[in-house]
């Protein structure tokens, strides 16, 4: 593709993402994979080198940028500045050679806290070359409990047979738009789910969206506009303003996730104490993804329990099966006509709802 050609190409997103290890494990052979054809003795790379990837990942046309380092000691120092403005990090070691994952912990993430500026940058621990699985001296399980003590998503793979490659970089690309943290309680697909038809994948929110509906309560014709926000720290001071003129606010959270149960209390309740304005507005805890019961982490009488403490009207529901989600919203209806009904919290999540 020339480079008049690759400017017109249309996207979304750019992303930036880094790939670190040591020499040998197989860093370019994961990029060439992904990005064009798995060659089989691909020459050390010299310094850094870079592909560019489009693909579509949650309805979002991204461009990926993937820099591919040496990890030979005398090109450290060029490298470092690579760090600073990565969005994603894929850590890499060789599944056949234990070195190459002691020296993740012992090497690679130190440089990663040390050069690293993005306090957001996602990273992804990579086993490479389980094509040899007779050879294998890192066992999968090892692999998953360093992931867990680093905080990074996990996958093995093999570039050469192309296996999990797509994989990880997809994976990674969604992780970094809905960002580490706030984001993917389903909000969205709430909205959906009341207002037109729920979608299995629905793309992470970028800033503010809206919907319409109309719907009779209680006598009355209402015109519901639903503000749904995007939870990533970096939208948060555009999402403020929305507070304002709120009347209604649906405070959402995961129950198969605490964090996004805990975050209630601590980041949301106390947004909507600096930033709305109206003292008349109706608040509705919800507890989302209840279809996925054996995965529960919060209980039904927590919740309860919380909306008691925080004043709010409660409810739990599915947007998936549609459960109680037009309860929701012609609850909150009838305590606040005439009204526009405004959806403002996002709280964690690692995977599509």
């Amino acid at each position: 593709m020339d480079s008049s050609s690759e400017q017109n190409i249309a996207y979304d997103l750019a992303l930036k993402i880094l790939i670190i290890g040591d020499s040998g494990v197989g860093k370019t052979s994961l990029v060439l994979s992904f990005t064009s054809k798995y060659t089989e003795y691909s020459a050390p790379t010299i310094g850094v080198d870079f592909k560019i990837k489009y693909l579509t990942v949650g309805g979002k046309k991204l461009k990926l940028t993937i820099w591919d380092t040496a990890g030979q000691e005398r090109f450290r120092t060029l490298i470092s500045s690579y760090y600073r403005s990565a969005q994603g990090i894929l850590l890499v070691y060789d599944v056949t050679r234990r070195e190459t994952f002691t020296n993740l912990t012992d090497v690679w993430t130190k440089e990663v806290d040390l050069y690293s500026t993005n306090k957001n940058c996602i990273k992804m621990l990579v086993g490479n070359k389980v094509d040899k699985e007779s050879e294998r001296v890192v066992s999968r399980e090892e692999g998953i409990e360093l992931a867990k003590q680093l905080g990074c998503l996990f996958y093995e793979c093999s570039a050469k047979t192309k296996k999990n490659v797509d994989q990880c970089f997809q994976e990674l690309a969604l992780k970094i738009m809905k960002g580490p943290g706030d984001s993917g309680v389903g909000k969205t697909s709430l909205v959906l789910s009341f207002t037109a038809k729920y979608t299995e994948y629905s793309a992470p929110t970028i800033g503010v969206d809206f919907k319409i509906k109309y719907l009779t309560v209680g006598g009355k014709r209402l015109k519901l506009t639903i503000w749904d926000t995007a939870g990533q720290e970096r939208f948060r001071t555009l999402i403020t303003s929305y507070y304002r003129a709120a009347q209604g606010i649906l405070l959402v959270y995961d129950v198969t996730r605490k964090e996004t149960f805990t975050n209630l209390s601590d980041v949301w309740t106390k947004e909507i104490d600096l930033y709305s304005t109206n003292k008349n507005c109706i608040k509705m805890l919800v507890g989302n993804k209840v279809d996925k019961e054996s995965e529960r982490a919060v209980s039904r009488e927590e919740g309860i329990e919380l909306a008691k403490q925080l004043g709010c009207l409660f409810y739990e529901c599915s947007a998936k099966t549609k459960e109680n989600v037009d309860q929701c919203f012609h609850e909150l209806a009838l305590k606040t006509y005439p009204c526009a009904v405004h959806v403002v919290v996002t709280l964690p999540s690692m995977e599509f709802f």
